[in-house]
């Protein structure tokens, strides 16, 4: 489960097509503004429907809009031939808002398995890691793999619920992007959680997470192990910043 809450504005008009059933397919992109301190940057969100909702309420380009739905990964290759990663919303629900935030959260509530040990900066303070998220049922199941930050109030809990590689967790956090450079000096965008609360799941099954098997089963209720409230990431020297030396290319983003 990847869900997620996007507000923010279109920067085109809708694109619609169908499928060979004669299923409408509705797409656009939302642009949300994100800032850390006094550093301000878009997260453009690509949206999908498939169904006529965005074209029954009149979706046009600059409409201010709050979009419920579940982030999904989405692999392609790139012009060069290289093997690319990004992510697009199936949506469910869209309303119009009155007017969207200068800087506004975009909230996501994820529910799936580290790949791998947390990763620590060097003072401690912050830490990085993947979880793998499954969707569908059955034979029609596909995963999702995304990046995951956190700052010290969070870590710390983290590491006291002694969360590590196939811990199964249930994030809450804030959707963000950050540019980056490529080994092959090629510029890139990376899409990540910042977790703002977490808490712990039970699966049917455990996943394996270093084949990419997807033996998980649907999540239980979450175990009886509640968290304080969330607290907001640090802004200014103490924000993203802190997690450049974190970063791992090998990871698909």
């Amino acid at each position: 489960m990847l869900n997620i809450n996007v507000m923010g504005r279109l920067t085109a008009d809708v694109t619609t097509t169908t499928t060979t059933n004669g299923t409408p397919i509705n797409s656009f992109t939302v642009a949300c503004n994100k800032s850390y301190g006094d550093k301000a940057h878009p997260l453009f969100v690509n949206v999908t429907f498939f169904n006529d909702i965005p074209t029954k309420i009149k979706l046009k380009k600059g409409a201010s809009v709050s979009v419920v739905g579940e982030l999904r990964q989405h692999d392609y290759t790139a012009k060069d031939g290289t093997k690319r990663t990004n992510y697009q919303v199936i949506g469910n629900s869209i309303e119009y808002v009155p007017s969207v935030q200068s800087s506004a959260v975009t909230p996501v509530t994820a529910i799936g398995r580290l790949t791998a040990d947390i990763t620590h900066n060097e003072g401690n303070t912050a830490g990085s890691f993947t979880i793998a998220v499954d969707h569908g049922y059955g034979d029609k199941q596909t995963t999702s793999f995304i990046k995951a930050y956190c700052f010290s109030n969070v870590l710390d809990r983290l590491e006291k619920s002694k969360v590590a590689k196939g811990s199964p967790v249930l994030l809450v956090g804030d959707l963000d992007c950050r540019k980056f450079t490529r080994k092959d000096g090629t510029e890139g965008v990376e899409t990540f959680i910042n977790v703002l609360n977490f808490n712990l799941v039970s699966y049917g099954k455990k996943k394996d997470t270093e084949n990419g098997e997807n033996t998980a089963s649907a999540p239980a209720p979450a175990e009886n192990n509640s968290v304080p409230a969330p607290t907001p990431a640090p802004a200014g020297e103490d924000s993203l910043e802190e997690f450049e030396n974190l970063l791992d290319e090998d990871l698909p983003f």
